[in-house]
């Protein structure tokens, strides 16, 4: 991921001359002094906590000169085109989706929504990792009650990671769907600073609404120019309450343990290994949609016993190629068998 632009840069590109460091500082309130503005298109400080009465959050001083003017005023959100604005009036919530936060000169901060196949089928399979997720997630928004009660941050953090292919985006899109049926919404991480920009106008405006950060790829995420800004995100020092980070990775050696293994970060790591046997003889039914196995030649305890150490993905594959395409059911199964080990191979020589 590129880092963002500052403020002078983007002022430099869309004045089409350089913009100098003095011109992009503004005077503060009496008694505030005066603050750079040059550093980023989205806020790098922390939320304030609420005021005396507890009626509103405030700007610290590091995210007024950063983009004050954007947020400080924001009450409501505002619909154009379908997208939703931080705005002082208009509409109240956000309707439950699927979001990516977003950072506009002209418009303050936004949430773009991300168009989702709601025609997609995702089958839930007990006992395999993604109903381990389903169950944390549900758990956790559930409990909001107790950890009030005792003073805890009401966050969670869960880690996925396993071979490419093996479920991992789909658990993500059910993860997605049950924080949807919940009220919540789900944002998409960007970047640090966009969503904190993001989270900030969410939660003024929305207290309470269940949120769920999707950090796939997360070795793209914790590139070096923002990993600091990351960690300090998932410790919790934005005061960020409500939500619950769920990552993945297809390369869990690339991180050190004091980012996977510390709870508080994440405080679930969960791998998503192959589907055993049971898993796949469900996966590949489902696959043929209520049609009759006997009508083309499938022996579905066969085709679940020789696709051992199979990811979901070959295992769609195999269906395609034989049943769709008409190609050789043996010979498919030792084209896919050589993809896994090259795979393996591959993975071996990386670590």
């Amino acid at each position: 991921l590129r880092r963002p632009l500052s403020i002078r840069q983007l002022l430099s590109l869309q004045l089409g001359r350089d913009v100098p460091a003095a011109a992009v500082q503004r005077q503060e309130a009496p008694g505030m002094g005066q603050e750079s503005l040059g550093r980023g298109v989205a806020p790098a400080g922390r939320v304030a906590a609420p005021d005396k009465r507890g009626e509103e959050m405030r700007l610290n001083e590091s995210d007024k000169s950063e983009f004050g003017d954007k947020v400080k005023d924001v009450k409501c959100w505002a619909v154009r085109d379908g997208i939703y604005y931080a705005a002082p009036s208009t509409v109240e919530t956000i309707p439950p989706g699927y979001y990516t936060p977003c950072l506009s000169f002209d418009i303050g901060v936004y949430l773009q929504p991300i168009v989702r196949d709601e025609n997609e089928k995702i089958t839930e399979f007990d006992g395999f990792a993604n109903s381990l997720v389903l169950s944390e997630i549900k758990n956790f928004f559930e409990q909001r009650p107790n950890f009030e009660k005792f003073g805890v941050s009401f966050k969670r953090g869960i880690f996925m990671y396993g071979p490419p292919g093996t479920g991992k985006s789909c658990t993500i899109k059910l993860a997605i769907d049950e924080t949807i049926k919940r009220g919540g919404i789900g944002l998409k991480f960007n970047s640090p600073q966009w969503f904190r920009a993001g989270m900030y106008c969410l939660r003024t405006i929305q207290k309470n609404t269940p949120v769920l950060c999707v950090m796939e790829d997360f070795e793209n995420i914790m590139d070096r120019s923002q990993r600091e800004e990351v960690l300090n995100l998932m410790d919790g020092l934005d005061s960020f309450d409500g939500i619950l980070y769920l990552a993945t990775t297809n390369h869990p050696e690339a991180f050190e343990a004091n980012i996977v293994d510390r709870p508080s970060r994440f405080d679930r790591v969960i791998e998503v290994g192959y589907p055993d046997l049971v898993t796949r003889k469900a996966y590949l039914l489902g696959l043929f949609n209520g049609n009759s196995l006997c009508e083309h030649g499938v022996n579905l305890d066969k085709w679940a016993k020789d696709t051992e150490n199979f990811a979901f993905s070959h295992l769609k594959e195999l269906f395609i190629s034989v049943i769709i395409l008409k190609n050789n059911y043996q010979e498919e199964i030792r084209r896919l068998r050589m993809k896994y080990n090259i795979a393996e191979a591959i993975s071996f020589a990386v670590k």
